[in-house]
């Protein structure tokens, strides 16, 4: 999904009156280029909210023409309701990948940037209570390389207990960090990334390339932010 940009606002007076979202935007645009992906994808949220407002109002419209008995209302009613699950679906989608590209900016060091979207982020990655349960996460990935439990499931797992043994003092470093330190936010952000990410070295079948992406975290953990 690439987003298509809007063309910009250029007067002083346009920005000023622009809509808080719209606004948003063009910061955004301003402070990384129009090329930035971030800047499409704040775009598409934008126009997708609008769009999921407008479809809502016709539902409400349709609610009123079923009451009244109108012979096309139900058909409209259901319309707009396939309507607004694609475009939640697609809101939905935006707003992961704007989460992932908020953690490409603050693990690119860029996290002073004044961008709303950017503050709401740093927020979630510096709270005590997420910060605890990506310790817990990581913890539980440690545990799995120290137990000899049964695979669950239908298929095989998505991680190798073999790997997770050979970086297992690592992982429970890191969590010893997470709730003894104050660490840095671009540790976090790593971090964050390669839990929830399917691609991460993490659910990876090697080595290497898990051990340099913790030692990484290690590192920007305790580098200050």
């Amino acid at each position: 999904m690439r987003p298509t940009f809007p063309p910009t606002l250029s007067t002083h007076r346009r920005r000023r009156v622009a809509p808080r979202g719209l606004e948003e935007c063009q910061t955004a645009g301003a402070l990384l280029g129009l090329g930035h992906p971030l800047v499409g994808v704040l775009y598409a949220c934008h126009i997708t909210g609008d769009e999921i407002v407008a479809v809502a109002a016709v539902q409400v419209g349709a609610v009123v023409l079923l009451f009244v008995g109108a012979p096309f209302a139900l058909a409209l009613m259901v319309a707009a309701a396939v309507v607004q699950l694609a475009l939640g679906t697609r809101f939905a989608v935006l707003r992961a990948y704007r989460r992932e590209l908020c953690l490409d900016l603050v693990i690119g060091g860029r996290e002073r940037l004044p961008l709303a979207v950017l503050e709401r982020e740093l927020r979630r990655l510096r709270d005590p209570q997420f910060q605890a349960r990506l310790a817990r996460a990581v913890e539980d990935f440690a545990d799995l390389a120290d137990h000899d439990r049964r695979e669950i499931g239908l298929g095989p797992p998505v991680y190798s207990r073999r790997v997770l043994a050979a970086v297992e003092p690592q992982l429970r470093d890191l969590v010893r960090s997470l709730r003894a330190d104050a660490v840095a936010v671009r540790g976090v952000a790593l971090l964050d990334r390669l839990v929830t990410a399917g691609s991460s070295p993490l659910y990876g079948r090697r080595v290497g390339p898990l051990r340099d992406e913790l030692g990484r975290i290690r590192y920007l953990l305790r580098s200050g932010s």
